[in-house]
């Protein structure tokens, strides 16, 4: 540009008459020239420091600082993608717990627990020991009892760094008592100076600095299986994330311990709020294919959560797909151990069976709180098995036909009833086959 303007005005001298003296032009021409060049410089000053509109300053701004956030700093709940379970397998919120009593919905396997009552709240304490003690939940069936995808929460109180909850998962055996091996699963430990690890400690990771709290304080336990993959988060943390555990577990137990150096005794074990549950749901039509969300549904079928249906109408009966699925293997599918049709040492002679027990009355009811009942723990007249209803939506389900063993005490207002209710609910083209109850456990 300078180049341009300085070449015009050079021109313009360079037409004037001949009798300008050369001295002058150049004079002229030097002068000039500096005059343009200083003009041109305040053009281009003024270009440079052009103002930008505010609000595209803002945006520039808050662009650089997201850039810088996103750069540098780890978000603590960036990697929590814990989903919990939908459908209940077990929960225990201690209600109605009575204090200094052991927990009702669990059973011990060593050392000594109690319930207790801490802040106003009822929770399960363990003794202030390294040794601690192991518990495990009372289920009505022994055994197997985890699907392929659980989840396990549960919260745990941190006195001490030394207070550690051990979940033990079983993949062999029944978890009656300690066997001498759990088998392939290592054993998950969480708390102890604020972390976890699996397998002796073989993979662990404590929380971030910025996670970490002052003793005592509680914590928030989840922990994620899904088919062979295990993950542990404490509170808005994940942990550990394995990929590839070997094992099938099949239930577990749970140990609390706090390795107390001073013997003080100030450091109470406690956990709260256990909660073991399963992911997901149907897709309508399908009864037998469990999955997790609707994106697994086929096109036009609709995902229907096992939560929804059971917050919709809590009595609804609903099964899990896994249990269907063995069961249609089956052409017959006999209820003896459903009705729990034989009452064990109740009622051998007829002076010794209760007035109500055998009437249509004293039966399962689909209302009921429980189902069923546990050996050892539950008398032998409140044994009623599951109601009706679920044994005919379940054949129906099924399309299977059902062999009934009619409990040995049932009257004969019992027998009628049962009868009509089979009548008028089971498919029609399905068999009803009923005989009397010939065994005594």
């Amino acid at each position: 540009m300078k180049r341009i303007i300085l070449f015009l005005i050079v021109g313009l001298f360079l037409q004037a008459p001949n009798t300008v003296q050369s001295q002058i032009l150049g004079k002229l021409k030097k002068k000039v020239e500096k005059k343009v060049e200083k003009k041109v410089d305040e053009v281009l000053e003024e270009e440079k420091e052009e103002p930008q509109p505010k609000d595209e300053q803002t945006k520039e701004k808050e662009q650089k600082s997201e850039k810088t956030t996103e750069d540098q700093v780890v978000k603590p709940w960036s990697k929590f993608d814990f989903v919990p379970g939908e459908t209940i397998i077990f929960n225990d919120i201690l209600e109605g717990e009575q204090n200094g009593e052991f927990p009702s919905q669990w059973d011990l396997i060593d050392g000594y627990v109690e319930n207790a009552l801490f802040e106003n709240e009822n929770v399960i304490r363990f003794p202030v020991e390294s040794t601690g003690a192991t518990i495990k939940p009372l289920m009505k069936k022994e055994g197997d009892y985890l699907p392929e995808k659980f989840t396990i929460e549960f919260d745990m109180y941190l006195p001490h760094r030394t207070t550690k909850y051990a979940i033990m998962f079983w993949d062999k055996g029944k978890s009656f008592r300690r066997p001498s091996e759990l088998g392939d699963i290592g054993v998950v430990e969480v708390g102890y100076e604020q972390g976890a690890s699996y397998d002796g400690g073989r993979m662990r990771r404590n929380l971030p600095k910025e996670s970490k709290k002052a003793y005592p304080h509680w914590r928030h336990v989840a922990i994620s299986f899904n088919i062979r993959a295990l993950k542990i988060y404490m509170d808005q943390d994940r942990l550990l994330m394995l990929p590839n555990i070997k094992g099938n577990p099949v239930a577990i137990s749970l140990k609390g311990s706090t390795y107390d150096y001073s013997q003080t005794g100030d450091y109470p074990t406690m956990i709260k709020n256990i909660r073991i549950a399963m992911p997901g749901g149907t897709c309508n039509s399908n009864p037998f294919l469990r999955v997790d969300s609707q994106e697994e549904c086929p096109d036009g079928k609709i995902y229907a959560s096992f939560a929804d249906r059971l917050a919709a109408d809590r009595n609804a009966i609903i099964f899990n797909p896994d249990y269907l699925l063995f069961l249609r293997n089956f052409k017959v599918v006999r209820m003896m151990n459903l009705m729990e049709s034989s009452l064990k040492k109740l009622c051998y002679k007829p002076t010794d069976c209760p007035a109500e027990v055998g009437t249509w009355a004293h039966r399962a009811k689909i209302d009921d709180a429980v189902w069923g009942g546990n050996d050892g723990r539950t008398p032998d007249e409140d044994h009623k098995g599951v109601a009706i209803e679920v044994m005919v939506k379940l054949a129906n389900t099924l399309q299977r036909d059902i062999w009934v063993n009619m409990p040995h005490v049932a009257n004969n207002d019992y027998i009628k009833n049962y009868s009509k209710y089979v009548d008028d609910n089971l498919d029609t083209n399905l068999k009803n086959s009923t005989k009397a109850q010939d065994k005594m456990a």
